[in-house]
């Protein structure tokens, strides 16, 4: 039941941003905000609850710290749709956290990959998996990746930033492939939760993106809604994992 609770709780709170912003647009766009503080302080709780030779401390550390870090950004620096606002310090400033971000998600999606690795519960076809989300990411963030890349080369400050996301976009998405084969054959158990809550975020993620190439008028509405899933789902997957290892830990204790 938890666990349905975690998943209709983000799912109102995304809806509410998105009602918000009919009456408040900076009140909608702080609680937007407030969605990366709240992910990040639940990741960094589950991450602190492993021990320090476990794959998903830090992991899920990695992860925590990444949105913190995006949420101290946004709050003190700006978030990308201000940069045309921005003093060209600042900019670089934006630039270099979004970079360090994007760098602490693939450590993340990585460790989170391999974390089922050589014990006999990846299912064989997890390499397919891979490939197929690889293909998907290229198709989706090819272009994006090819514009910021001559966008660096041009030597404009906020394209490092920009290239570094998309890179990373397309790394996270392609280790999707890994984390659904999990979720896969976890599937019927307390272990899926937490996989499944971050493959849907990871979801969320890869439909920003695609909204992405839609003009800003007609994106505004569903990347209000899919954003905050994507955020707020990656912070329901960290209490789940934590939900589940208290789980586990009683169970075996009775």
């Amino acid at each position: 039941m938890k666990y349905w609770v975690l998943a209709v709780a983000c799912v109102v709170i995304a809806f509410g941003l998105l009602a918000a912003t009919r009456f408040s647009p900076d009140a909608a766009r702080l609680g937007l905000f407030a969605c990366y503080a709240l992910t990040g302080v639940a990741s960094l709780i589950t991450g602190f609850s492993y021990g320090s030779r476990d794959r998903l401390r830090w992991a899920w550390l990695a992860f925590g710290l990444g949105y913190l870090l995006a949420f101290g950004s946004k709050v003190f620096i700006g978030d990308g749709l201000a940069l045309a606002q921005m003093a060209p310090a600042r900019v670089v400033a934006w630039s270099i956290v979004v970079t360090v971000f994007n760098v602490a998600s693939v450590i993340a999606f990585v460790l989170f990959a391999r974390v089922w690795s050589g014990t006999g519960m990846a299912p064989a076809w997890r390499a397919r998996a891979t490939v197929l989300f690889l293909v998907i990411a290229l198709a989706v963030d090819a272009k994006s990746l090819i514009a910021g890349g001559r966008a660096m080369a041009a030597g404009q400050a906020w394209a490092f930033g920009f290239f570094a996301s998309v890179a990373s976009d397309i790394i996270v998405i392609t280790l999707v492939g890994p984390i659904f084969a999990t979720a896969i054959a976890l599937r019927g158990g307390l272990l899926m939760r937490p996989w499944l809550f971050l493959f849907i975020a990871s979801v969320c993620w890869l439909v920003t993106d695609v909204l992405a190439i839609l003009p800003a008028e007609m994106r505004r509405d569903p990347d209000m809604v899919i954003r905050p899933l994507a955020i707020l789902f990656g912070g329901a997957a960290g209490i789940a994992q934590l939900f589940v290892k208290r789980d586990v830990s009683a169970s075996l204790a009775d």
